[in-house]
């Protein structure tokens, strides 16, 4: 029987959210980052095996996955690598398979959406930039140097600081490249405007000075390696100050906990200083950062001798210290503002290093003594005038709002101790 052919069978493209476990994958756990730098201790002939490499996964990978998962995709392994330097770039992706019938965004096009430096897919490529020259770009800032903990031998390693704008075009491209582990260690971060030139950028730098016998010319060779770094621009306090604000520190995972945070910080206050800015405000500093700042505005109160309890020492250094016998036994308005002065901090970071030493001096005794009891009360009524937004929708149930005052309180106190660890103040 003659008749119309019947169409194709059209695939309805299947659902991401409905596949099973097998398409499924940590987004964290695919996705490695690599430092690639040259060695100065290995010896080889063949180029490319003279490098050392680093490894190491994301924190947070929900800007380019939902729930920090990659859907439709078996056994997914990405690479970004970079020179320690110049942060020349390489990607790859690679996976088992890919789920038929599904629209799963492109993996290595998702990646390389945010590489906004550019990249390059050959590995080839790639080696032959390692051991290619690099100065930082900017003007040299600051340097200090810290004891060694990769075993290279030396008793010290040297940092550098560098310091530029935006209106620099290599410091600019430089910039495009390094802000890429915003998104992947910063909780919330997002990409700042380039083409703003009230931006500053700091760079931090690890330098490196190694004989160049290899090569038979003698001397020496005198490399750099990104460490992290951070942004800031200063802005008009009404009417006629200044206040320096500055954006998230990011120091990548190779280098962190060996201090770098605390000295890009305190060289921003230094800067504030030598420019006369009032202050130094952070914007939406993440729960990483706001240790780092207690941590580092603590140690500053503490090499001047701010909020100590012994009668004849208690703030400043400035003579008049002994007109303070306990700066910890209430909140002062007016030592407050010495403080704010002489270290540029706000005066809500002045409360929290306030309240921070007073927990040291009465932690120790028993949880219900009446040192501790009024100390509890004393920080509550901070935070209940402080936090009204929040507690305000528990307004018509006063039990509820009592509870969440409590964990507010907890959660800080906890914070506040992990500083006073951290800082040794016992």
């Amino acid at each position: 029987m003659n008749g119309v052919p019947s169409a194709p069978a059209v695939s309805t493209p299947l659902d991401p959210d409905e596949l099973s476990d097998e398409w499924r994958c940590s987004a964290n756990d695919a996705l490695t980052f690599r430092l690639v730098r040259p060695s100065p201790e290995k010896e080889s002939k063949e180029r490319d095996q003279q490098v050392e490499m680093s490894n190491f996964h994301p924190t947070y990978t929900h800007q380019l996955w939902d729930d920090e998962e990659i859907v439709g995709y078996k056994r997914v392994k990405a690479l970004v690598a970079f020179t320690s330097g110049a942060l020349y770039t390489y990607l790859s992706v690679d996976y088992e398979a890919k789920c038929p019938d599904t629209t799963v965004p492109d993996i290595q096009a998702l990646i390389g959406s945010k590489l906004r430096g550019g990249f390059t897919t050959d590995w080839d490529d790639f080696k032959s930039h390692v051991h290619d020259p690099f100065t930082p770009p900017g003007t040299l800032l600051s340097e200090y140097s810290l004891p060694s903990v990769d075993h290279s031998g030396k008793d010290v390693i040297t940092y550098e600081v560098w310091h530029g704008h935006f209106t620099d075009p290599t410091l600019r491209a430089y910039h495009a490249r390094l802000q890429f582990f915003l998104l992947f260690f910063i909780d919330r971060s997002s990409f700042i405007n380039d083409s703003d030139p009230v931006w500053e950028v700091l760079l931090l730098f690890q330098k490196r000075v190694s004989p160049a016998a290899r090569n038979g010319s003698g001397g020496s060779v005198t490399t750099y390696h990104c460490v992290g770094y951070t942004t800031l621009y200063k802005f008009l306090a009404y009417p006629d100050e200044w206040k320096l604000r500055l954006s998230q520190i990011l120091i990548l995972p190779p280098f962190q906990r060996a201090g770098h945070g605390q000295k890009l910080l305190q060289l921003v206050y230094s800067l504030a200083e030598q420019r006369r800015a009032v202050e130094v405000n952070i914007e939406d500093p993440s729960p990483v950062f706001q240790m780092l700042r207690d941590l580092t505005d603590v140690n500053l109160c503490r090499k001047h001798r701010f909020f100590e309890r012994s009668a004849g020492a208690a703030g400043g250094g400035d003579g008049d210290a002994a007109t303070h016998e306990d700066p910890l036994e209430k909140w002062d308005p007016a030592y407050a503002r010495r403080v704010k002065a002489c270290l540029r901090l706000t005066l809500a970071q002045v409360r929290r290093c306030y309240e921070i030493f007073k927990l040291n001096s009465v932690s120790d005794r028993h949880r219900h003594s009446k040192a501790m009891t009024a100390y509890r009360l004393e920080v509550k009524a901070r935070l209940f005038n402080q936090e009204q937004e929040v507690l305000s929708l528990y307004s018509h149930k006063p039990e509820q709002r009592k509870e969440k005052l409590a964990e507010m309180y907890n959660e800080l106190e906890q914070h506040y101790l992990t500083v006073i660890k951290k800082a040794r103040l016992h």
